[in-house]
């Protein structure tokens, strides 16, 4: 969902690799993509001259049950996506990664990321003051958003600028569990996460 007052999408909203890649686990082939990407290129408008991009959304294999091989693979895909066709132009890949940032499956991204290609960070860290936005009527929570930026719109702060929409009223009620497990049942063990992204000129 996204503001059109200030960004439109110029070309309709399509699933990455409809062709469902597959990775052996354990020798039984499963989805890389249990949920494919989403993508399209967008205008955004500004007082100065609009420019276009592409914006990815993911929510890539959870980790039950594993799922550190598709992980893997999604992220050998996009990264490659990202360097073979879109070249020289903004993307911004965002998501449930569903792993942090620190673990080994994202090593293509941290390696374009080396090479000042892409900036790879958390969307909402621990420190910050945002809810962790997976949901879970245990009490259970991750914060596992994670953000890729290309570096010609890298001078973005995601973290600084992102919040999880924090539903204190559902979190905090004495019949929460239930009321939780009703949300988690009916619409998603998600919180929405909103953020707002500033573009403007290096100089």
């Amino acid at each position: 969902m996204y503001d059109t007052e200030w960004v439109r999408a110029s070309q309709t909203i399509a699933e990455l690799y409809p062709e469902n890649p597959q990775v052996s686990v354990e020798g039984v082939d499963k989805a890389v993509f249990p949920r494919l990407p989403l993508h399209s290129t967008f205008v955004a408008f500004r007082e100065e001259e609009p420019f276009d991009f592409h914006l990815v959304g993911v929510h890539l294999k959870s980790q039950r049950g594993g799922g550190s091989e598709q992980r893997t693979e999604a992220s050998k895909l996009l990264a490659n996506w990202l360097q073979n066709q879109t070249t020289d132009e903004d993307v911004i890949i965002a998501g449930d990664w569903n792993s942090p940032t620190d673990r080994p499956e994202w090593q293509p991204f941290r390696q374009l990321e080396s090479e000042g290609k892409v900036k790879f960070q958390s969307w909402n860290k621990v420190e910050d003051q945002s809810e962790a936005s997976y949901l879970s009527a245990s009490g259970r929570r991750t914060r596992l958003d994670v953000i890729v930026v290309t570096s010609s719109i890298s001078s973005i702060e995601g973290q600084t600028e992102a919040t999880v929409i924090n539903w204190n009223a559902l979190l905090e009620n004495n019949n929460s569990p239930q009321i939780v497990q009703e949300v988690i049942d009916t619409i998603s063990d998600h919180l929405p996460v909103l953020t707002r992204f500033y573009f403007s000129d290096q100089d």
